[in-house]
């Protein structure tokens, strides 16, 4: 691994020897990357663990520090002792590795493949499960609201999806934007929705918030509505349903 000076962390230089105090102002500068305010105002995302930081490596992000305390397996690192890697990670058992990397800038309005909207789905986990399935699938990735994507836990459910699509957040939800691009947009809803996907063109999907789906505006002027038919069960969450849709659109594409 490859990992540049510590430059953004002013005061603080690598460390001729290992931090052992959880009072380090770098600790504090990791920390501050657990919340999405510190993430925003500095640019830069919290990578845990050795599988994760491998995959934004070989994806090209830009590490800005890189602690450890496993130095055998990380001599680019700074290292730290096992308390204060702690401190610095957001997992209950830290694993060996944390990284502070820049975020990868967002793509502009020009991309050519499938793209799965997000509108309002506000628990990391299931985002972090549907970046896993867009990336999975060939399906670029649009943020409306919800969850920051590039939380500690939406990156540990997409399990390095983030570094194999593309993603833009941000804004409002604006149906005339994808339909002036040339994509059919599909809702997806509970019920009284086709049963298939469309499966030629470019296809915008529509997932709503696990708790009231997608607004009714959004349904309403979206050019197809979606059902996933199921039996026993009046829906499937907005993960699953996601995941399903993109398969059959992968499938039949």
């Amino acid at each position: 691994m490859r990992v540049v000076d510590v430059v953004r962390f002013d005061p603080v230089r690598r460390p001729d020897g290992p931090i052992v105090s959880t009072r380090n102002p770098l600790v504090g500068e990791f920390t501050s990357l657990h919340d999405p305010r510190g993430r925003r105002d500095s640019g830069l995302v919290l990578i845990e663990g050795p599988t994760l930081v491998a995959e934004a490596i070989q994806a090209g992000l830009t590490i800005e520090v890189a602690c450890s305390s496993a130095p055998d397996r990380w001599p680019d690192a700074v290292e730290v002792a096992d308390r204060v890697l702690a401190r610095m990670s957001t997992t209950t058992t830290p694993n060996e590795v944390v990284v502070a990397a820049h975020r990868p800038e967002e793509p502009g309005d020009h991309e050519r493949r499938d793209l799965l909207v997000l509108v309002d789905v506000a628990d990391p986990g299931n985002v972090g499960a549907l970046i896993r399935s867009a990336a999975a699938f060939g399906f670029g990735i649009r943020m409306v609201g919800g969850a920051d994507p590039w939380s500690p836990k939406a990156l540990r459910a997409a399990a390095g999806g983030h570094f194999h699509t593309t993603m833009r957040s941000g804004g409002r939800l604006d149906l005339s934007e994808f339909h002036t691009r040339g994509f059919v947009t599909v809702a997806t809803v509970a019920r009284d929705g086709a049963p298939t996907i469309p499966a030629g063109g470019q296809v915008a999907l529509l997932v709503g918030s696990e708790a009231h789906g997608l607004p009714d505006d959004a349904i309403r002027g979206a050019m197809r509505r979606l059902t996933i038919p199921t039996a026993g069960i009046e829906s499937l969450n907005a993960a699953v349903a996601g995941s399903v849709a993109m398969y059959e659109r992968a499938r039949t594409r």
